[in-house]
């Protein structure tokens, strides 16, 4: 899924970018809107520093939410921030995988990932002038 994405972003940059890898279209919008104002663009393919995986579990509704894996990527921005991130995949209805929030670089957190709290790295705003 990962490499999908950065190949993606290499041949086609953002265009529809959350359309074809979020399983949760409207918050990755949200994440990559937020991202480009503070123009926040990846650089490079990120190290996979953990993983774990994550069971279904029962969800609100008393169905049952899918299972995945979380990965912990580290990189840099296109100004040389670092971030370090949790990146979440699962599958679609029709088995295809999906990142629940695909814009990586942003130093996004899973507030029930398996690994350390609080120990993401978010990137300030790049944009040139007063931020």
């Amino acid at each position: 899924m990962l490499a999908q994405l950065l190949e993606a972003v290499g041949a086609d940059g953002l265009v529809d970018y959350c359309t074809r890898f979020s399983s949760d279209i409207p918050a990755c919008e949200d994440a990559m809107k937020s991202a480009l104002a503070k123009c926040l663009i990846p650089a490079g393919e990120p190290a996979i520093v953990d993983s774990a995986a994550v069971r279904p579990e029962k969800g609100a509704g008393g169905g049952r939410t899918r299972g995945g894996w979380v990965l912990r990527l580290s990189g840099r921005t296109m100004d040389g921030q670092q971030y370090l991130s949790d990146f979440f995949v699962t599958t679609d209805d029709q088995e295809r995988p999906r990142a629940s929030i695909p814009v990586f670089w942003t130093g996004v957190g899973l507030s029930d990932a398996p690994f350390l709290a609080d120990s993401t790295r978010t990137p300030q705003n790049a944009c040139p002038g007063p931020g």
